[in-house]
């Protein structure tokens, strides 16, 4: 009925108001509303807003979805708990399978071969994915089997220049951890200086 919802909307929307009550309007203006949603109640009939089929399907559909939710609970226990976790800490890191990079951030020469590595604790997969990226623009994706010893291991036969990497395995990942790449150090020339003992009187030695 357009006329009892109208007017129970201003009752609602008056009585939650917190403006000042002279910019409500008038009390007789107000009071006359209230009578008019107050007469017109006894016209809504309960049994036609919401019927008891309809109730009774959606107290059918809460059992059956609540059910569904217990079965599949205690047929995977572990990852159920993890889906708990995660609604109710959303944005944290939640997951069933954890990695970690065997060597984080490195420092590598330039030039020559390296590896990358990481280990996963948790629900075991066969399979990671490192990301290996060197600029914005250039990301690139490589595949690693699970080794016996149960890490994933990266050969880089020479390493170029720097770049970050992570891992992820199943519904975990790694920080993104970053590689540099420098010269080794080079002996160029030797400076020797020999200094004897006061009591010697010998001079200075370059």
């Amino acid at each position: 009925m357009p006329d009892i919802e109208e007017r129970w909307s201003i009752v609602t929307a008056l009585t939650q108001s917190q403006d000042d009550a002279a910019l409500l309007g008038s009390p007789e203006l107000i009071g006359q509303v209230c009578e008019e949603a107050e007469d017109l109640a006894p016209h809504v009939e309960a049994r036609k807003v919401v019927s008891r089929q309809h109730l009774k399907r959606a107290l059918v559909a809460v059992s059956v979805t609540t059910a569904l939710g217990v079965v599949l609970f205690f047929s995977d226990h572990e990852r159920s708990m993890v889906l708990l976790q995660r609604l109710f800490a959303a944005g944290s890191s939640i997951s069933l399978a954890k990695g970690s990079a065997d060597r984080g951030d490195l420092v590598t020469p330039k030039d020559e071969p390296a590896q990358i590595s990481a280990s996963q604790s948790g629900r075991g997969v066969d399979e990671a994915i490192l990301w290996m990226e060197e600029t914005e623009e250039t990301l690139r994706r490589v595949a690693l089997p699970r080794q016996p010893d149960g890490r994933f291991v990266h050969e880089l036969p020479s390493v170029r220049r720097d770049f970050r990497y992570r891992f992820r395995a199943g519904d975990g990942q790694t920080p993104w951890h970053q590689v540099r790449a420098v010269q080794r150090p080079r002996i160029t020339g030797i400076s020797i200086k020999i200094t004897p003992p006061a009591y010697t009187k010998l001079p200075l030695v370059e």
